[in-house]
């Protein structure tokens, strides 16, 4: 599996309009194959700041997905609301059965 952790930070102006672009870009990427959970969380303590979470059945689903419209849309759609470039965590892992 690749999971996915981008923390962003948005412009105070920008907060409604990030959140309903965000919410139609999450929609598009949970239809993606491969995808097996996306979805995005506002920090408790900072209310500009974001994290979008997700999780791709393997490397090649994930490969998909950063060529898609959906990335192109991030890209057209959030980043300019954004007051700084998004920190990006991409982990290969492995998930354990329970015994």
């Amino acid at each position: 599996m690749v999971f996915i952790h981008v923390t962003v930070t948005v412009k105070p102006t920008q907060q409604t309009q990030f959140e309903t672009n965000l919410a139609s870009i999450v929609q598009e990427a949970k239809e993606q194959d491969g995808c097996h959970h996306y979805a995005w969380y506002r920090i408790p303590n900072d209310a500009h700041t974001y994290v979008v979470y997700g999780e791709f059945e393997d490397r090649h689903a994930f490969d998909v997905y950063k060529k898609s419209h959906v990335v192109k849309r991030i890209g057209t759609e959030l980043l300019p609301l954004l007051t700084r470039k998004p920190t990006f965590k991409h982990v290969d892992g492995e998930i354990f059965e329970q015994v």
